[in-house]
């Protein structure tokens, strides 16, 4: 099993390299068709998306681990009625959520509430775009769970990969194109790009793995009791985890500016460059810490954990090159963007790193199903984060880039000083 990581980390790292490349020349692209504000606009809107897996109610993670486990034991029959169980939960929560958010929609003076200086009809329009392809990608989106369980991370990539040539093709089209009703035309393609690669890959999946098919006949309550176990503990993490970090683009429209939006998302992507390397080698772990922690492998499982804090020394020095250098690539990249103070980029360098170890040991937890214990510890860093930003809002009436980083930064920082030595001691345990 474990001699599957280096082709997916293969296939995965050619794809990411594409990606990387499509995604810097799309901002690029879409940063000058819409402007500095307008594009603070979209970034934020489409932000929206990070909240998509609160809908499942944690299911499509929840039901991963059962997959890998049952596949590993061959036993294709529990495999499938997971599956099932899951497509069809899902499909009428995706149903009923969209309703539910399109009828209260027309009940919110949208305008108002996002600060923002568009007209009611527009944005509400605009929402509605967004909404039916969230909820579309949201459910065709389980197919990344699988892929997964299975070990074949580097199809996830592959659908990334497809989304990003999408978005860059329609950004071709649109400054060719069309010069009116800019936004809505971006977000038309937007949500186009991210459904179409997943019914995609969705029938590719089962078209190689036809025992596996979903069916009504499979559904079982028993099965969605024990994944909703799992999956609630799941869901409760990742809602810590957005929140520490998945707002801040909507704090900073409403209570800062679109361009301090646009900076932040500038920023971001360019020290992003730092997670580039680690998610390529940690997207296959998580279902692979499960099958050795199931096999009681401790001794693969120490040794992954040592190559991965010589790959945060690694990564720290890449943080210092990006930080002296950035102003200069934001010059050849986007030609007048507004010049950004050293301090602020070094610590979105570290809020990266931050990323980085907060999800390769988040994910070896979710891999062997030990969530509950770390809980308490995401509430007390969501806790200080928005202390720290309603002190500061209260001094200063407005927020910048600087103080939403920092925010997230403090977040982060409790648990990833503790949950080290948690993971030992559960290992030390095991042994």
């Amino acid at each position: 099993m474990y001699k599957k990581l280096k082709n997916q980390i293969t296939y995965t790292a050619s794809y990411k390299v594409i990606i990387l490349i499509l995604n810097y020349v799309y901002i690029a692209l879409i940063m000058n068709y819409l402007g500095q504000d307008d594009f603070g606009v979209f970034i934020a809107l489409t932000s929206l998306f990070s909240w998509m897996f609160l809908f499942d109610l944690g299911i499509a993670k929840g039901m991963r681990n059962y997959v890998t486990i049952a596949l590993s034991n061959n036993n294709l029959e529990e495999a499938r009625d997971y599956i099932s169980t899951t497509y069809i939960i899902t499909f009428f929560l995706s149903l009923i959520s969209a309703s539910i958010i399109l009828f209260l929609l027309f009940f919110i003076d949208l305008k108002e509430f996002f600060n923002l200086n568009i007209k009611n009809l527009y944005l509400y329009k605009i929402l509605i775009i967004l909404i039916i392809g969230f909820f579309l990608k949201f459910y065709f989106s389980i197919v990344d769970q699988l892929n997964f369980a299975t070990h074949k991370s580097h199809n996830v990539s592959l659908n990334l990969l497809l989304v990003a040539i999408l978005n860059f093709l329609g950004i071709l089209i649109l400054v060719k194109f069309f010069s009116s009703e800019k936004i809505i035309n971006l977000i038309y393609v937007f949500s186009l790009a991210l459904v179409l690669p997943y019914l995609y890959s969705t029938i590719l999946f089962f078209r190689e793995h036809k025992k596996l098919i979903p069916s009504v006949k499979f559904y079982s309550k028993k099965v969605l009791n024990n994944i909703l176990g799992q999956g609630s503990k799941i869901l409760f993490i990742q809602i810590g985890f957005l929140l520490m970090i998945g707002v801040d683009r909507l704090i900073l429209l409403k209570y800062g500016s679109a361009l301090e939006v646009a900076k932040y998302e500038i920023v971001y992507k360019i020290m992003s460059i730092v997670i580039f390397p680690a998610s390529i080698i940690l997207a296959p772990l998580w279902s692979s810490f499960t099958d050795a922690y199931h096999n009681n492998d401790i001794s693969w499982i120490k040794e992954v954990f040592k190559k991965f804090y010589f790959l945060i020394l690694l990564l720290f020095i890449i943080v210092i090159i990006l930080t002296f250098s950035f102003n200069s690539i934001t010059q050849l990249w986007l030609d007048d963007f507004s010049y950004i103070e050293y301090h602020v980029i070094f610590t979105m360098g570290i809020l990266m790193l931050s990323l980085i170890w907060s999800n390769f040991h988040t994910d070896f937890l979710l891999g062997i199903q030990r969530l509950s214990n770390i809980m308490y510890i995401v509430i007390i860093g969501l806790f200080i984060k928005f202390a720290y930003i309603y002190y500061i809002f209260s001094i200063n009436q407005t927020l910048t880039l600087i103080d939403l980083v920092l925010s997230s930064l403090l977040a982060y920082s409790l648990y990833n000083f503790i949950i080290p030595f948690y993971i030992k001691n559960l290992l030390q345990k095991k042994s």
